[in-house]
């Protein structure tokens, strides 16, 4: 298993064109070089050059035709490192810590637990002594786009929930560390746990093929899916109590 780091850079933008106006993608512009296309008003880099400060500037062509440029994108760095885990890299992990899963690793025991519910500047927390981790009892209320992820990530560190600013995604590893052997109440997930996330994103990447890994609750199993266009639930975590 490899651990890469990369220089993370969360994109926000506002469009001042009328409503009848606005295209249905945004083109995107990395040190003046075509980046890729968003569809909607933000987009998270996670290819950005460590070795320097990244400038980037959205394009949009109205439905009348003329080009609108904007240099006023200001990114915000992300110190989150991508794991990239190939399916069989994931297999080996599993099986490495006798994590279950009904399609990789069905006679796996499922992760040791420990859990303390806690609740910290008015935030359900959940905290697991035996891998020392702290975890969100609930997470994001509806499903979100992988686009808007790290937006979700960095509200959670501005606000400083539970008084903490140090909350990222889970790695592969650490989603499937709660997985449970057993469906509880029609998830394989220890009761502690809100049950509106039924799967969740994790920051674990499939090899270098544009996709994530995810894990579900409701089905026993952890899943590689495409980076955008796919809609899931976050569960944020974080390091210590």
């Amino acid at each position: 298993m490899k651990s890469l780091a990369a220089n993370i850079n969360h994109l926000q933008w506002r469009s001042n064109l009328p409503e009848d106006q606005r295209p249905n993608l945004t083109l995107i512009y990395r040190d003046n070089q075509h980046l890729t296309v968003a569809f909607g008003n933000e987009y998270t880099d996670e290819r950005a050059p460590a070795s320097s400060k990244a400038s980037y500037r959205v394009e949009q062509q109205s439905r009348d035709g003329l080009v609108y440029s904007s240099k006023i994108v200001v990114p915000e760095p992300q110190l989150q490192s991508g794991v990239y885990l190939s399916e069989g890299e994931a297999k080996q992990m599993l099986r490495a810590y006798n994590y279950f899963d009904r399609g990789f690793n069905p006679d796996g025991a499922g992760g040791q637990h420990q859990y303390e519910k806690l609740n910290r500047n008015g935030a359900n927390l959940v905290f697991d002594r035996v891998n020392g981790l702290t975890w969100q009892q609930s997470g994001s209320e509806g499903y979100v786009r992988y686009e808007q992820v790290q937006a979700y990530v960095v509200k959670l560190n501005k606000e400083k929930f539970g008084g903490y600013s140090d909350w990222r995604l889970p790695t592969l590893n650490e989603g499937m560390s709660l997985m449970e052997r057993e469906k509880i109440n029609d998830l394989f997930l220890n009761k502690v746990f809100d049950r509106k996330q039924t799967w969740i994103w994790t920051m674990s990447k499939v090899g270098l093929r544009g996709m994530t890994w995810y894990v579900s609750f409701l089905d026993g199993v952890c899943y590689g899916d495409m980076l955008f266009g796919s809609r899931g639930h976050i569960r944020a975590v974080r390091s210590g109590k």
